[in-house]
């Protein structure tokens, strides 16, 4: 019994922090929805962000779901715990898996945007894909009430590698994007700046995404009879939602940040060909207005370059 509640007493811990996560990440999707940049955002961006949402809403339920079954209706007997049927941890198995699709292939999707390159985003994708797959397999198989006593010994390895292959796209995408913003040599401040906070920030969701799917696969190769890698496992969807999340909303952040290194220096900073004019009324001097750079959704740092300010004739 002392081995049943070290078990169930980590589920329940990583319940807790499942709905922890789930609060930060209904808080960030309330910044999206009242910035303006969301504005700018097509529909298709919009949508997928909305269904990544509820996914994690029906997820998180199903996974109280569990946690009510076993600590509830089961408690105490463990006779009837190995008996019960699977069915709400492979539906958030599934649930999870596809919180993780859709933040991996947005980044991916990102970084064919930066990069153009369509070899690489197409291996990429191939990679998030092929998990994918495999773990809604798992998923369903582990729903399935006739083979629960199998489970642990057909699932294992499934799992083991599906949580490998997470944690190896991650950190390819990641290194994607880096190596694409490395390649750029910026000679103004203004896309120095821009170009230190992506980084900074690719830096920080991709360490973030890795890090929990590693600690998933470790924690299960170690020991898969365990609860501790489950109980991770149970923030790992809710982790690649708010990582997508918070990229969004940092937007608002790197536009400011930008517009403000750009009247530091001589000129502004240019990212089409032919900049809008702004007329000052009291001076009546005549400059560029800077343009903010959008590498999120087109490839723009590429061509950004300073014009010469125009001189005023009065």
């Amino acid at each position: 019994m002392a081995l049943l509640d070290a078990q169930l007493g980590s589920l329940l811990i990583g319940s807790y922090f499942n709905l922890l996560f789930l609060g930060v990440e209904i808080y960030l999707f309330f910044q999206y929805r009242l910035s303006k940049e969301r504005l700018r955002d097509s529909r298709l961006l919009q949508y997928i962000v909305s269904i990544a949402i509820v996914n994690d809403f029906f997820g998180s339920a199903l996974e109280c779901l569990a946690m009510y079954r076993v600590l509830i209706i089961a408690y105490g007997n463990p006779s009837k715990i190995q008996s019960m049927s699977n069915w709400p941890i492979g539906a958030y198995f599934i649930s999870s898996s596809l919180s993780i699709v859709l933040g991996q292939g947005w980044l991916i999707w990102r970084y064919f945007q930066i990069s153009k390159r369509r070899w690489p985003a197409l291996i990429l994708a191939t990679a998030v894909l092929c998990p994918f797959a495999v773990e809604i397999a798992a998923g369903i198989y582990a729903m399935q009430p006739s083979r629960a006593k199998n489970l642990r010994r057909r699932v294992n390895p499934v799992a083991i590698l599906g949580f490998a292959a997470v944690a190896t796209v991650d950190l390819g995408i990641a290194g994607a994007l880096l190596w694409e913003l490395w390649r750029v040599q910026p000679v103004f401040r203004s896309t120095r700046f821009v170009i230190r906070k992506i980084t900074i920030n690719i830096i920080q969701t991709g360490s973030a995404t890795f890090l929990v799917a590693l600690a998933v696969g470790v924690l299960y190769f170690v020991n898969p009879e365990s609860s501790v890698s489950r109980a991770v496992f149970f923030c790992h969807g809710r982790v690649y939602t708010c990582t997508v999340l918070f990229t969004l909303n940092y937007r608002a952040k790197l536009r400011d940040g930008a517009a403000a290194q750009v009247y530091l220096s001589t000129g502004a900073l240019q990212i089409s060909s032919a900049p809008p004019l702004v007329s000052t009324a009291s001076t009546g001097d005549i400059s560029k207005e800077p343009a903010s750079p959008d590498i999120f959704n087109n490839n723009q740092l590429a061509h950004a370059s300073i014009p010469e300010p125009l001189k005023s004739t009065s």
